[in-house]
């Protein structure tokens, strides 16, 4: 299977800015087929679901086709070239089948259509045979497409309007609170940054009601247990071996820090004394739930503890919990380094019927039990 991914490329061009590129397994689609077909001119085109795709008519083509019905073929432009961002100069087209739970693009080629017509792109193709067959997972190729769809979307919006979309991504995608919430917060963030003469209750409620749409739409694809479930399973585990394991505690490391005492302190009323902590928190979870190169920071330490060997046992036994939940973990066993979990993609939907992760009553609780 190949990894298909939508990340931020560097031009080839001084004078064209960064763009959003397909990252195909460990290389550029574009330097790939200049790889395979030298002084072609493929490097350096675009892809077509960019913002920068001029004609509408040609638009409604590349959203058409790059995702076909479920055991159909399509012939679909996917790069284009940069000067004239349309169909009219080099475009690159790719054979693409929608084969039920992978995406597949059997071929790719030069489409050498004549008719100005958008409708007809694809339909005359010099096939660039040394080019393989490519598979992707399909909840991954529908995470791509979102990721260009969101995209365009910031590209209209000002400045404070994206600052409040990164707000509304960020807490429908966390998924700890309910939508009536955000946009309780979401109003009050726009009110207290004064952008309410400028991003009406409407235009905000509606890029709610939005991405929570696209995440339903997406967990449908989410493969089983996905990150989230499998570090929840992790976290209860080291509660079951007395160490503290909290979930979204607060904003910073200090926030964190304080949330794990109050803990502590609980579990003292009923003369426990935990053997350490571990954490994440909203920075962290941030970085989980971002397009590109998402992963999680553990904080480690114990309560009024300042010996570090201490410490490193305590990071020791949350790596090896995390390491017997299938997670790939990055830590230099020091006392003052966190542990990275690198590819680790945040994937949650609130739900008032599930566990409030933040409610840490539970974790006493369980470490009492």
């Amino acid at each position: 299977m190949n990894k298909i991914q939508c990340l931020t490329d560097k031009s080839d061009y001084e004078i064209y800015p960064d763009f959003l590129n397909f990252r195909i397994d460990d290389y550029w689609l574009d330097e790939k087929l200049e790889e395979l077909y030298p002084k072609s001119n493929y490097r350096g085109l675009v892809p077509t679901l960019d913002f920068y795709l001029q004609r509408e008519k040609e638009k409604q083509v590349v959203w058409q086709r790059i995702l076909p019905d479920e055991k159909q073929t399509t012939i679909c432009p996917i790069l284009m070239c940069p000067d004239d961002n349309d169909f009219s100069c080099t475009l690159i087209v790719a054979e693409i089948k929608n084969c039920g739970n992978t995406i597949q693009w059997k071929r790719l080629g030069l489409d050498q259509t004549q008719e100005w017509n958008a409708e007809k792109a694809g339909t005359k193709v010099l096939w660039l045979d040394k080019f393989p067959e490519l598979n992707f997972d399909k909840a991954e190729y529908l995470q791509t497409i979102e990721t260009f769809k969101r995209q365009i979307e910031k590209m209209t919006m000002t400045k404070n309007e994206k600052f409040i979309y990164e707000s509304i991504i960020a807490q429908v995608r966390m998924g700890f609170l309910p939508t009536e919430w955000i946009k309780e917060n979401i109003i009050e963030e726009i009110e207290d940054n004064g952008f309410d003469n400028e991003i009406s209750k409407e235009w905000a409620f509606e890029h709610i009601d939005k991405e929570r749409a696209r995440l339903i739409a997406e967990s449908k694809q989410w493969k089983s247990p996905t990150d989230t479930a499998r570090l929840i399973k992790a976290f209860n585990e080291l509660c079951d071996t007395n160490i503290i394991a909290l979930h979204n505690a607060g904003y910073t490391t200090s926030d964190g820090n304080y949330e794990a005492v109050e803990v502590e302190r609980e579990l003292r009323k009923s003369k426990i004394i935990s053997d350490g902590y571990c954490f994440y928190h909203k920075q962290d979870l941030s970085r989980a739930i971002a397009d590109e190169n998402p992963s999680l920071y553990i904080a480690f330490q114990k309560v009024d503890n300042s010996d570090d060997e201490i410490t490193i046992g305590v990071g020791k036994k949350v790596v090896d919990i995390l390491k017997k939940n299938d997670f790939e973990v990055e830590w230099d066993g020091t006392a003052n380094s966190k542990i990275l979990i690198p590819h680790f993609k945040w994937q949650l939907i609130y739900n008032e019927n599930n566990r409030d992760l933040s409610d840490y009553k539970e974790v006493v609780k369980r470490m009492t039990k």
